[in-house]
């Protein structure tokens, strides 16, 4: 564990937007976990622990985002896109470059990347294991997305299930293709949250 320890303007000055936190104390994790006998990075300020910082939980030591990185070196077979991941009471943004599979829909791809995000660095995975995309189809700026069963096992906890359904639709409003999303319940119904009619993103879902 690498600690640092920042002058106080780290806080008075720090980034106003989540997107602008995420990339600062990025580049610091990453540029430091390249040296071998690092793992993680434990960030202070004037000695104390660091809490919510744009959104992002500093008070734990924060481990490597290769996905922070960018696309520079990787394969020309992706795409730049963001994720929408619950983080800090909010959505936070996640600028990801997704590997494109053969025979596969963007949409699916990104609904792919975006269930099997790490919980870690502060960032929560609201989808029950083995939650697949089971269809997803596009016409006229709607997606309707099926998931399998497993998806439904978040309607124990309305929180979860708010959080999960958020996600998906502000990730996939982010394809400047896509304005709104219809869940289909028929493979896994859900209670707590009302998915009966397509569903566009509100601002107040997102962290600043």
């Amino acid at each position: 564990v690498c600690t640092v320890n920042f002058s106080e303007a780290f806080l008075t000055n720090r980034p106003k937007t989540h997107a602008g936190a995420r990339m600062a104390v990025f580049s610091l994790v990453n540029t430091l976990t390249e040296l071998t006998q690092v793992e993680t990075v434990r960030i202070l300020c004037v000695g104390r622990t660091v809490g919510n910082y744009g959104g992002l939980n500093l008070s734990e030591p924060l481990h490597r985002e290769e996905d922070a990185l960018g696309a520079m070196g990787l394969p020309s077979s992706g795409y730049d896109a963001t994720l929408y991941v619950p983080c800090g009471g909010g959505l936070g943004a996640v600028p990801l470059y997704i590997r494109r599979t053969t025979g596969r829909s963007l949409e699916a791809d990104l609904l792919s990347a975006l269930v099997a995000f790490p919980a870690t660095n502060g960032y929560e995975n609201p989808f029950p294991e083995g939650t697949v995309a089971a269809e997803v189809a596009v016409e006229d700026g709607l997606c309707r997305v099926t998931f399998n069963s497993a998806f439904a096992q978040c309607d124990a906890d309305p929180a979860q299930a708010t959080l999960a359904v958020r996600s998906v639709v502000a990730t996939l409003c982010g394809l400047s293709h896509i304005d709104r999303v219809q869940l289909d319940q028929s493979q896994a119904p859900l209670t707590s949250v009302d998915i009966s009619e397509p569903i566009a993103p509100e601002e107040s879902w997102f962290l600043p």
